[in-house]
């Protein structure tokens, strides 16, 4: 009998198809950081309930092809098709991390490494036969459930523009029919996304934060730990190492992979020896090294506080961290800083509130305090 790791997040499948059936909406949107299960929630819990319910699901993932944008699309539509035309049951996706092949219509795709080729901008002839498989899958008269994953990635680059018009297009003409669920991971890019001035993509969606996961997931976890080894770990170390790993699931079950490997139950002393390993080769050092010190020094101010960095208190908090007067941090430069590090490292959570985008890098600036 098959272990059962995966832990179902059946109250937000039953959030999400229950807002679709009988809500007014026809778009959500998914954030979470990255790392915290978002697309196994939609690839493990969503889809597959969904289409035992009557969805045709079709899932796209914007980072499979970095460049073009269009044929992650097109993959994910000959992927719906085949499933459909077979018959059968979407119960679980499963990606090579390098490459997979698609059967239908005439369309294959192959995912690789990022870079791997030119950036495309998607030509008329290539919105042309998006149309004709959206327009196949439609023709079926059954709900669409179409899962567009790590779509603040059209943001990126104003080259990707004409797709999300037609994008646009076609969730607006359909919105009886097509159920659209966005993620992202990038706070940011999803505002920029959605509030962009010259193509602005589905204002109207609402936004559900990934929920937070607890005990009974760290029960879950340690359930299937101890089917696979014969072993216990104790509930309350097991929880204390999941608030040690900032409740991110995959750094709970990687620790836990440790454990299963090395045939231990020292939950807490595998998981302090996995957080200094995992800074180690985080990067975090060359990245600090590399910003100019203003950059730095408005990092330093966000510990402090996220709100009114272009305000005299912050100004002058950062003037004092560079050694400056503070008629020398203008509020231009403090701006030139922001739109710098915008989106890599940190993000706008809502007029004039800043947060990090990557918290273990906000805890890994404030250890070297």
């Amino acid at each position: 009998m098959t272990i059962q790791w995966h832990y179902r997040r059946s109250e937000l499948i039953d959030e999400f198809l229950g807002t679709f059936i009988t809500a007014s909406t026809n778009t959500l949107t998914l954030f979470a950081p990255r790392r915290m299960g978002k697309t196994e929630f939609i690839l493990y819990d969503l889809i597959p309930v969904a289409s035992d319910r009557g969805f045709v699901p079709v899932y796209v993932s914007f980072w499979e092809h970095r460049n073009d944008p269009v044929r992650c699309l097109q993959a994910g539509l000959a992927q719906a098709q085949k499933d459909l035309k077979w018959a059968q049951k979407l119960r679980a996706f499963e990606f090579s991390p390098k490459s997979f092949q698609l059967a239908g219509e005439g369309v294959s795709a192959s995912v690789e490494l990022p870079g791997a080729s030119a950036l495309q901008r998607p030509d008329d002839n290539q919105l042309v036969a998006l149309r004709s498989l959206f327009n196949q899958l439609l023709a079926t008269r059954k709900p669409i459930l179409l899962c567009l994953d790590e779509i603040q990635h059209l943001a990126t680059d104003t080259a990707f523009e004409p797709l999300v018009y037609f994008l646009r297009t076609i969730i607006d003409r359909h919105r009886e029919q097509l159920k659209v669920v966005y993620t992202g991971s990038s706070r940011d890019g999803l505002q920029r996304l959605f509030r962009r001035r010259k193509a602005p993509l589905f204002q109207s969606s609402s936004q559900v934060d990934l929920p937070e996961l607890g005990a009974s997931f760290v029960q879950h976890i340690l359930a299937a730990f101890a089917e696979a080894s014969g072993r216990q770990v104790p509930l309350s170390e097991a929880l204390g190492a999941f608030r040690l790993v900032k409740k991110v699931p995959f750094e709970f079950r990687q620790i836990v992979d440790i454990m299963l490997r090395a045939g231990v139950t020292d939950i807490r002393q595998v998981t302090e020896s996995y957080l200094v390993e995992s800074i180690d080769t985080a990067g975090y050092q060359d990245a600090w090294a590399a910003m100019k010190p203003i950059d730095q020094a408005i990092l330093m101010r966000l510990l402090m506080s996220g709100h009114g960095l272009y305000s005299d208190e912050a100004r002058a908090a950062i003037a004092d961290y560079l050694g400056l007067p503070l008629h020398q941090v203008t509020k231009h430069a403090v701006q030139n800083a922001v739109n710098r590090m915008r989106g890599v490292y940190i993000t706008r959570v809502e007029h004039g509130v800043w947060d990090f985008e990557d918290q273990q890098f906000r805890d890994w600036i404030a250890d070297q305090m």
